[in-house]
């Protein structure tokens, strides 16, 4: 069995990675944003939400199904290396696809005038996604690969940004910049994958086992895309680019700190599916409960903390052109934890107990919600509708989906946990909301608040003695005093 060891050094690589991607658009939005200003980076976010979806079709759900199978076959070289080619056939036929209807629906709809240019720059990631085999990775635990990989191409990213984005005309290359990132690493990611997979031509290719359940994920993804990107979709067909780039401003905050929440989490997702398929269901629901404990931890001061510095976080990352992204960012952070919930439940809970038709019922039912509520409120409210409408859709999904998900995890046990991490916030909110209106200036507040309330936060947590942070912690305190001792 895996060491538990290796589960915590995993996470930690994952976050190290999150927290480079969480610091790399720290850097580049502050300054897109304000050179570009919120048309262009609205003309970007609209194409690169409609590109999404035709990535998903070239994916064909292979992200999640191959997660959860290679897991299983890591065991057996030759058994991984004939999945490996078989789900990347299947893929290379929905790539064909997805380019003959990318190219076919916005070539020939006047809605997407002038944005010619735009599209092909942007959808060059849909053929070098596929081959970049992600999912491998993912599946063999390759964290410390996949780490080095991403931090060195944001730095490439980020020498690109500061040489060729220099004034708002320049949003082809804002968006190229992403697009040549995104290619570089998926060309060294499929090259990579001989160290796990036997790169040969394989003659027999047993497709049809693979397409149902890739089309079961496939579907999934379709509904999660459309509730995570329907809102930007129909801003950009009932509104202008400002409002995109409005409304794109106030998620990418949130999504900031979404990323870095669910990364902790994601790690998990393969040893789970080991343990199912293993039938090891003690510890299988013993590291979910954990798994949401943590969400719980990680969450709940992250929604209360952004919410009170909704103000300075727009205008130190952003500019003061984006205020009106104020109120909309703080009706999109309970997002944080219900989506780290609901990608918990569905991707690391349903998927590894093979529950994938249960968990498309919740997602559909969800995204039929969020196109009929955008649909309704988009057109007369703009982004504060796209923003209600996205809260009410995620809420529903997620409650669905923990009624599916009874049997692992403790409605009553996580209930309680999230009523205590939500009182232990308090002290941490009010010296947030202390800093707020002690100190005047924005960049004071925001750093002050971060720090303080995190002291505030952490220290609460240790006079409370909880038993979470306190496992954490304490093998490195042990590890700490151990050589000091010496």
């Amino acid at each position: 069995m895996l060491s538990q060891k290796s589960l915590k050094t995993n996470a930690i690589l994952n976050v190290v990675k999150t927290l480079m991607g969480m610091l790399f658009p720290l850097i580049t939005f502050p300054y897109a944003s304000r050179v570009l200003e919120p048309d262009g980076v609205g003309k970007v976010n609209f194409i690169t939400s409609i590109i999404v979806y035709f990535t998903l079709i070239a994916l064909f759900g292979a992200n999640n199904y191959g997660v959860r199978e290679c897991a299983k076959l890591r065991d057996d070289k030759p058994a991984l290396s004939q999945f490996f080619f078989e789900v990347l056939t299947i893929n290379l036929f929905s790539t064909i696809v997805s380019f003959t209807l990318l190219f076919s629906i916005t070539f020939t709809n006047h809605a997407f005038d002038g944005y010619h240019d735009l599209i092909i720059v942007c959808c060059a990631p849909i053929l070098f996604t596929v081959v970049g085999v992600d999912w491998l990775y993912v599946a063999e635990e390759d964290y410390f690969y996949l780490s080095i990989r991403t931090i060195a191409f944001q730095i490439l990213s980020l020498i690109l940004l500061f040489v060729l984005v220099q004034k708002k005309e320049d949003y082809l290359w804002y968006a190229a910049i992403a697009s040549i990132s995104s290619t570089g690493y998926n060309l060294i990611n499929f090259i990579h994958s001989k160290k796990y997979v036997n790169i040969h031509l394989v003659k027999k290719l047993k497709l049809k086992k693979h397409f149902q359940p890739l089309l079961i994920f496939f579907a999934t993804a379709v509904a999660i895309c459309i509730n995570t990107s329907m809102d930007t979709v129909m801003l950009g067909i009932f509104g202008a680019d400002r409002n995109v780039g409005i409304y794109t401003t106030a998620s990418k905050m949130y999504n900031i700190v979404l990323t870095l929440v669910i990364s902790v989490s994601a790690v998990v997702m393969p040893r789970l599916s080991y343990y199912s398929q293993k039938e090891d269901k003690t510890d299988f629901i013993s590291l979910a409960n954990k798994n949401m404990e943590i969400l719980f931890l990680l969450s709940i001061p992250a929604i209360l903390g952004l919410t009170l510095l909704a103000k300075s976080t727009i205008c130190t990352v952003a500019g003061e052109d984006y205020v009106d992204a104020i109120p909309i960012m703080q009706i999109l952070n309970p997002l944080i934890l219900i989506l780290g919930i609901k990608n918990f439940l569905g991707l690391q809970i349903l998927s590894p107990l093979g529950k994938e038709k249960s968990m498309l019922l919740m997602y559909c039912i969800g995204a039929l919600l969020n196109v009929v509520l955008n649909s309704l409120l988009v057109p007369t409210y703009m982004e504060y509708g796209a923003a209600i409408s996205t809260l009410i859709s995620e809420i529903a999904t997620c409650v669905l989906m923990l009624t599916q998900a009874t049997d692992v995890i403790s409605i009553k046990q996580n209930g309680k946990k999230f009523c205590m991490y939500l009182v232990t916030t308090i002290p941490m909110s009010i010296i947030v909301w202390s800093c707020t209106h002690f100190y005047q200036n924005i960049y004071l507040q925001l750093v002050i608040g971060i720090v303080c309330g995190g002291i505030t936060y952490f220290a609460t947590l240790m006079v409370a003695k909880n038993t979470l942070l306190l496992s954490i912690i304490k093998p490195y305190l042990s590890k700490i005093l151990t050589r000091n001792g010496k």
